[in-house]
This record gives structure tokens, sequence and C-alpha cells, in this order.
């Protein structure tokens, strides 16, 4: 684990195996050309040392964990964009919608992910150039 990283960046923790959740890991990945965040899935150790344990077992949440909150469901996938800054800030408009709301269309399309997404037999490897985006 790359110790000095997660104590500057925020991490978010992914379902490694769900195809929508890496899409979005991929996605992040491209954008986050000024390094901000941290990678790892709910599978890790990393995520056992840093995310409830209900959160790491059930793997139905996006978490994005910073020294001074963990933000899960629509408010973890918001935070993240507005993480990356720039453009991508303008995303924190959704936050005008009231978290039930999001965080029930969260819901929906978690449940779904597997059978409408897909899911790998394992967790991602990350590549040699993603590696230092990732904690283990």
């Amino acid at each position: 684990m790359n110790q000095e990283l997660y104590k500057k960046n925020p991490v978010l923790f992914f379902d490694g195996v769900c195809v929508l959740c890496n899409g979005f890991v991929d996605i992040l990945l491209k954008l986050d050309v000024h390094h901000r965040l941290m990678f790892s899935s709910l599978q890790s150790e990393s995520a056992k040392k840093f995310t409830p344990n209900s959160m790491s077992e059930s793997m139905s949440t996006v978490v994005l964990w910073t020294e001074d909150k963990i933000y899960t469901e629509s408010d973890a996938i918001l935070q993240a964009f507005t993480i990356m800054g720039g453009g991508w800030s303008i995303m924190a408009i959704f936050k005008w919608i009231p978290k039930a709301v999001r965080d029930g269309i969260y819901r929906t399309i978690a449940k779904r992910r597997y059978r409408v997404f897909g899911k790998k037999n394992s967790c991602r490897l990350p590549s040699a150039e993603e590696k230092s985006w990732f904690l283990d």
C-alpha cells in the first residue's frame, strides 16, 4: 500500500468484479490528470482498514474515503467528480436533487448492475500505467 499517497488523496473503493464499477474507475483515471484520487477494490485489505465492515462486505456501494468523511452511493460519485475539479465540478449541481431520490436511483442501478453490465471472475488488476493510482 502506498502509505504517503492515501494520506494526501481521497480513496475510491469500488466493487472490483463489477463491470460498471470498473468502467466508472476507467473514466476517473482518464479525468484525473492531477492524480487527486487513489483507488482500491472493496475486496481489498485496504477496504477492510478504511471502510466500515458493512460496506466492504456488501459491495453494494461505491465508497469515497477522505480524512474527514466517508461518502457513499450518489454522494461518493458526485464528490469524486468534484475532486476532479475544473468543468467536472459542475456535477455538484446534482446535489440539489434530494439525496433520497439520488440514492434511490443509485440503489436501483446497483441491484441490477451484474445482470445488465456483467461481472468479472476476479478483481481488477491495474495496468503498469495505473499502478500508482491503486493502493493494493
